[in-house]
């Protein structure tokens, strides 16, 4: 179906974390890759369904959970961040929606983000806060929409407050 490709930037905290939520993620997707270059870090798995999604909006959840536990960042919604749909690239010679999953300090560095960039950022900022949250996938007219599903079972929608 396609691939999905967590993105943070280069500091040794994350190629700590990157390496630890790689090792959590190949438990599950043994064709998961890392990666390590000068200016990023990333975590590269294929999704063929829903169960796939939520293994990587888990994994970019507890991503943020440590970025924001090591790095003070305004809230989601004083950082100046919008939302914005993501840009057509080719993988593997096929072209196609660039499903890169930026981590907090990518998403504040760019200003910009879309739904699960935008969801699991917000979740992690709850959970932080003490509440049960949770980025989840749902189907839409293009494919899937990411949500935050809050403890009080309200649904909050990031991309929307910041300008879908």
């Amino acid at each position: 179906m396609g691939a999905m490709t967590l993105v943070s930037p280069r500091t040794d905290a994350d190629v700590d974390t990157g390496r630890q939520l790689y090792e959590w993620v190949r438990s599950r997707k043994p064709d998961a890759l890392f990666n390590v270059t000068a200016e990023r870090v990333s975590l590269r798995m294929r999704f063929m369904n829903q169960a796939d999604l939520t293994l990587g909006l888990d994994c970019l959840t507890a991503w943020n959970i440590r970025q924001l536990q090591r790095n003070t960042l305004p809230p989601l919604y004083e950082a100046g961040i919008v939302y914005e749909r993501e840009i057509l690239c080719t993988h593997d010679g096929v072209t196609g929606i660039c499903e890169e999953w930026w981590t907090a300090l990518e998403l504040h560095k760019r200003k910009s983000g879309d739904c699960e960039d935008l969801s699991s950022l917000r979740s992690a900022e709850l959970i932080l806060g003490g509440e049960q949250a949770r980025a989840r996938a749902k189907r839409s007219k293009i494919g899937w929409h990411i949500q935050v599903h809050r403890a009080d079972g309200t649904i909050e929608d990031p991309s929307e407050k910041l300008g879908m």
